[in-house]
């Protein structure tokens, strides 16, 4: 099991590198059925969500996870309607 969890780490780190995390990248990041999973959860009190409530670097940091074949989305809460929306790259 040790070899296994030293070997997922070492793919992760590389992954990150190949990412070229910097900052603090997104909300989240790990792994679901064996593959890596990152989202952004963003929320707010209006109708709309603007696009500068994003930083790029999160936006980019999706946008290139998801062509390593990563899943990668943004969660969205209205809380007016009080509704989740899940929005995939």
């Amino acid at each position: 099991m040790y070899l296994l969890e030293l070997i997922k780490h070492s793919y992760f780190c590389k992954l990150h590198r190949l990412l070229n995390i910097t900052k603090s990248n997104v909300d989240y990041n790990g792994v679901y059925h064996g593959k890596y999973l990152c989202f952004e959860a963003k929320s707010t009190k209006s109708l709309t969500l603007p696009w500068n409530n994003f930083k790029k670097y999160q936006l980019e940091y999706l946008e290139n996870a998801f062509y390593l074949n990563a899943i990668s989305f943004v969660i969205i809460y209205f809380s007016q309607h009080n509704a989740f929306f899940l929005e995939p790259v």
